[in-house]
C-alpha cells in the first residue's frame, strides 16, 4: 500500500507518545488490516503511524462516503471512527458500514460531551469508544482488545462447528450399530440413545433424556418379559457384573443380552458407563451348529499353559458354556518378553459363536505384537483400542481385558485393565486381598480410550487370580456369585496350595454355587510366584 506523507509534526509526536515496533508484535498482525474514518488528517496519521508502528496495515478515509466504498473493496478487521463526521445519522450510517464488514470490530472516537452519539453508536454494536484527546497506548490497547475478542469470537464459531461435527458423526454412529446402546452418566441419567435403543423402549428420545436408566429400563421391558418381577434383579446384577440376559414373551419371544460397559477416568472415577442391549435369539438348531464350530475353534486358539514358567507355578480351568448356550470369546494367553519379564493376560470379547472366536484370536495376537514393540502397557492397550475400533466398528465388537507383565528379578507387577473383571492378589497369610482394577475402557468402545498403568509389589509365594464374568456370575436362582465370594474364598485357600489346585478349587467353588453347569464361558488364570 503506498504510504501518505504525514503532516508536519506528526511523526515527531507519534515517536515520542509510542516505542518503536520490536518482536512482540502479534505474529499474524501484518494481515490485519484496519480502517480509520475520520476528518482531521492530522489525527488520522498519527493514528495510523501508531498503529503501523505494532505492524497492522492500516487505511484513512476522511468522509464516510469514501469509508463506505473502501468497506465494500476491502475485508477490514477493525474500524476507528469518528462520531462527530456522522453527527444524527449515526445509526444508518454505522448499520451500512456494518453491513459491509459483519466481522469487524468498531471502536469510535468523540469530542467530549457528545453522549447521544456514543449511546447511539454503543445501539448499534460498536465495540467501544474513546474520548478525544486519545492516547496512543489508550488507543492501542483497545484496538488489540478487540481484535482479541474477534480472534476468541472466531475460534468460539470454530470449536461450536466442530463440536457440532463430532455429535452428528458420534449419532451417524451408534444409529449405525446392529444393537440398543445407551449412553448413562455417573447420576445414572440417560444421556444419548441411539436409534435401536428407542425403538425397543417404544420412547421418543426427549422422553428418555435425562431420566433415571434403571426405572425406565424396568417400566419398558417388565410387562414383556418372561419373569417380570426378575427384570429388577437383572438390572441390577448386570449393572455390577456387566453382562445378563432377558428373556420377553411380547409381541414376540426374544432373548436379550445386555451388557454393561462402565467408562472411567484417569483416576479411575466413574463417569457413567454404557449399555448395549443386544437381541440374541436365534433358531436352536443354528446355535448347536455354531456352538461346534466355536468350540473347535477356541480349542485351536487358546495356548498350551505349562505348569512352570520362568519361575511362576501357573494354572488355567478353562470351561466353555454349557451346550444350551453359544461359547464366547472368553480368552487368556501368557507368554515371554525380553528382559526376564513375563506377560499375561485374560479376556471377554462381545458376541457369540464363530464371529467371536474370530475376533479373539484378532484381539489374542494382536496384544502379542503391540506388546513386543512397546515399553509402556497403557500405550500397549491405547494402540491395541485403536486397531479394533478402526477394523471391528462396523462388527459391533469390543473387548474387556486385563493385561500384565511381571518381571521376577524385580519382583514387581505391571498391568492395566480395560474394564475387565479387578484380577485379585494375594501377597501374605493374614493380608487382605487386594483388587487390581486400575485402566480405561474396554477394547474398542471408543476411538481415543485413554488408559492408566498400575503397579503391585509380588513377593515370593503371592499368588494372582485372573477371571472372566462367567465367574463372578455364577448364579443361584436371583443371587449371583459375586466379586466379594470369590475373594473370600481364594483368601481362604491361597496359602500352601498349588496353582493348579488353587484354581481348580475356584471353578469347583463356583460350580457349587450355581448348582450345576454354567451358564457362560469361565475362565481362570493362576499364577503363583515360586
Amino acid at each position: 500500500m503506498q504510504q501518505t506523507q504525514q503532516p508536519k509534526g506528526a511523526t515527531g509526536l507519534a515517536r515520542h507518545a509510542l516505542p518503536p515496533a520490536s518482536g512482540d508484535i502479534a505474529p499474524d498482525a501484518w494481515s490485519v488490516r484496519i480502517l480509520i474514518v475520520d476528518p482531521d488528517p492530522y489525527l488520522a496519521e498519527v493514528w495510523r503511524f501508531t498503529l503501523e508502528a505494532r505492524g497492522y496495515r492500516v487505511d484513512i478515509a476522511h468522509r464516510f462516503d469514501i469509508a463506505l466504498a473502501m468497506a465494500r473493496g476491502r475485508r477490514y478487521r477493525a474500524l476507528l471512527v469518528d462520531v462527530g463526521l456522522i453527527g444524527p445519522e449515526v445509526p444508518a450510517l454505522l448499520a451500512a458500514i456494518r453491513h459491509e464488514q459483519p466481522e469487524a470490530e468498531c471502536v469510535i472516537t468523540t469530542e467530549f460531551g457528545l453522549v447521544e452519539g456514543v449511546v447511539q453508536a454503543i445501539n448499534e454494536g460498536v465495540y467501544a469508544y474513546l474520548t478525544k484527546p486519545v492516547l496512543p497506548g489508550e488507543l492501542i490497547s483497545t484496538v488489540e482488545r478487540a481484535l482479541e475478542k474477534q480472534r476468541l469470537e472466531r475460534e468460539n464459531r470454530r470449536m461450536v462447528a466442530q463440536l457440532h461435527r463430532a455429535n452428528q458423526t458420534m449419532r451417524e454412529l451408534i444409529d449405525n450399530i446392529g444393537s440398543a446402546v445407551l449412553l448413562v452418566d455417573a447420576g445414572n441419567q440417560v444421556e444419548l440413545a441411539n436409534r435401536q435403543a428407542l425403538e425397543l423402549l417404544g420412547l421418543e428420545e426427549e422422553m428418555l433424556r435425562g431420566r433415571d436408566a434403571d426405572s425406565v429400563l424396568r417400566q419398558c421391558l417388565a410387562p414383556r418379559a418372561l419373569d417380570p418381577e426378575g427384570v429388577g434383579i437383572h438390572l441390577l446384577s448386570t449393572r455390577r457384573q456387566g453382562v445378563a440376559d432377558l428373556e420377553l414373551v411380547h409381541p414376540r419371544r426374544c432373548v436379550l443380552r445386555r451388557r454393561t460397559v462402565p467408562l472411567r477416568g484417569h483416576d479411575g472415577s466413574c463417569l457413567g458407563r454404557v449399555e448395549v442391549i443386544t437381541d440374541v435369539t436365534a433358531d436352536t438348531e443354528c446355535l448347536e451348529r455354531e456352538r461346534g464350530i466355536t468350540a473347535a475353534l477356541q480349542r485351536c486358539f487358546l495356548p498350551e499353559i505349562t505348569p512352570d514358567v520362568e519361575g511362576l507355578d501357573v494354572a488355567v480351568r478353562y470351561q466353555a458354556a454349557w451346550e444350551e448356550a453359544r461359547i464366547g470369546g472368553d480368552f487368556y494367553d501368557l507368554w515371554a518378553l525380553p528382559g526376564g519379564r513375563t506377560a499375561f493376560a485374560i479376556g471377554d470379547v462381545s458376541g457369540k459363536g464363530p464371529a467371536a472366536a474370530a475376533h479373539t484370536a484378532v484381539i489374542r495376537h494382536a496384544l502379542r505384537v503391540y506388546a513386543s514393540e512397546e515399553a509402556s502397557l497403557a500405550t500397549v492397550l491405547a494402540r491395541l483400542n485403536r486397531f479394533v475400533y478402526q477394523q471391528m466398528a462396523d462388527q459391533d465388537c469390543f473387548a474387556t481385558l486385563f493385561y500384565g507383565e511381571l518381571s521376577l528379578a524385580e519382583l514387581r507387577l505391571r498391568y492395566v485393565s480395560a474394564g475387565h473383571e479387578p484380577t485379585l492378589l494375594w501377597q501374605a497369610q493374614g493380608q487382605p486381598v487386594t483388587e487390581l482394577g486400575v485402566g480405561g475402557p474396554a477394547i474398542g468402545a471408543m476411538r481415543d480410550g485413554e488408559y492408566v498403568e498400575g503397579t503391585a509389589a509380588i513377593p515370593p509365594g503371592s499368588a494372582l487370580l485372573l477371571y472372566t464374568d462367567g465367574i463372578v456370575e455364577a448364579r443361584r436362582g436371583s443371587d449371583f456369585l459375586g466379586l466379594d465370594r470369590l475373594a473370600a474364598v481364594f483368601a481362604q485357600r491361597a496359602a500352601g496350595t498349588s496353582a493348579q489346585a488353587l484354581a481348580d478349587s475356584v471353578y469347583a467353588t463356583t460350580v457349587s454355587f450355581a448348582g450345576g453347569p454354567l451358564h457362560d464361558d469361565a475362565a481362570v488364570l493362576v499364577l503363583r510366584v515360586r
